[in-house]
């Protein structure tokens, strides 16, 4: 079977069934199992925390160095890597003889069942991608709602914290559920946030997610602390402690449970605070 990296120009030939894969995303890891093809992973970057199952697998490193010498050991067919940030990865990877498949960096939710498709597509389960992707459909159509109920400053602690705009898949999730970024008009994907600019727009609500590896999550007080320390105590949604508080590595991800698990999540607690 041959298949075209369009990220690299690059086509490739597997003649066998793929039965050995290293994941180096934690959204492809995800879809792997979302899938059923868990069973066929050896490997997963440092960041793979979907399925819970993932953690037991050898770690290959992080998003930008790759342990060579055990990837080599773990003999895979192919290597999975997701575009934008990896892109050095996956051509030093190349440079080495692997067999590398990439997917989009998820700019929209869509991107996230384009995904899923694409990977179906390699290994052959094309009837099973589609109709997973139109459960997925079914799920998002439910979660819709026909107006907005909030606008919203969102941040992810990636030490420091950052937010995200337009060309975010987080933007458009959490705008099926009825959320407004105040930077809905800001193109970047992701950037370090104004305090200023915050301040002055004044959201109706804050989402706050930690750090996933960080084993003591912080607390609702803690995190209103921490904004007011910032100079935004000020805000409407900290003096009325309207922040969503998320468990870690949820609007971060942008594997299938972004929509089975995380936009629910959003969406329940969304109905706590409003």
């Amino acid at each position: 079977m041959k298949f075209y990296n369009e990220f690299l120009n690059v086509e490739f030939e597997i003649k066998d069934k793929i039965e050995r894969v290293v994941s180096l995303a934690p959204d492809i890891t995800d879809i792997l199992d979302f899938l059923g093809l868990f069973e066929r992973v050896v490997g997963v970057s440092a960041y793979c925390y979907r399925p819970k199952e993932a953690r037991n697998k050898p770690k290959l490193g992080g998003y930008l160095k790759i342990n060579m010498e055990l990837l080599k050991s773990l003999n895979p067919q192919v290597v999975l890597t997701t575009s934008g940030v990896q892109r050095k990865v996956y051509e030093d990877l190349i440079n080495s003889g692997f067999v590398i498949f990439t997917t989009k960096l998820a700019n929209s939710v869509f991107d996230i069942l384009d995904n899923i498709i694409r990977i179906g597509n390699l290994f052959s389960i094309s009837k099973i991608a589609y109709e997973k992707t139109m459960g997925l459909l079914e799920i998002l159509n439910k979660l819709k709602v026909d107006s907005i109920k909030a606008k919203y400053f969102a941040e992810i602690d990636l030490a420091p914290e950052i937010t995200f705009g337009s060309n975010s898949y987080i933007t458009h999730g959490l705008f099926i559920l009825g959320l407004e970024n105040i930077f809905i008009n800001e193109r970047q994907s992701y950037f370090f946030p104004n305090y200023e600019e915050v301040k002055l727009i004044d959201p109706d609500i804050i989402i706050y997610e930690p750090k996933a590896e960080r084993i003591k999550k912080p607390t609702l007080d803690e995190v209103i602390q921490r904004y007011i320390s910032i100079g935004l105590g000020e805000l409407r949604a900290v003096k009325e402690s309207r922040i969503i508080l998320t468990p870690g590595d949820y609007i971060a991800h942008y594997g299938p449970s972004f929509i089975t698990e995380v936009l629910p999540y959003i969406k329940k607690k969304l109905e706590d605070i409003l």
